[in-house]
């Protein structure tokens, strides 16, 4: 394989591995929006939200660190797709 097939190779590896960390927060962040407005901030456990999106507990703190900023991220994920779909 030459360098520019092996270079092509990476980049495609790569936007494949960015493809799923992006699916993952999403689905991270969709879950925690449901578990927040199911059980409030207190049930709103990281646990249960991993577990509602399919991940471990583990990849939720790599992608937010903390429980807060993950809650954070997601109800302003949920402001920004409520106001996307409002008419303009």
């Amino acid at each position: 394989m030459t360098v520019s097939k092996q270079v092509l190779a990476i980049l495609r590896f790569l936007c494949i591995l960015v493809r799923l960390m992006t699916d993952i927060r999403e689905k991270l962040l969709e879950a925690t929006a449901q578990v927040f407005a199911k059980l409030g901030y207190l049930g709103c456990t990281t646990r249960r939200v991993a577990q509602e999106a399919g991940v471990n507990e583990v990849t939720l703190f790599r992608h937010f660190g903390s429980k807060e900023t993950l809650i954070r991220e997601a109800l302003a994920h949920v402001e920004r797709t409520t106001v996307a779909a409002l008419p303009t």
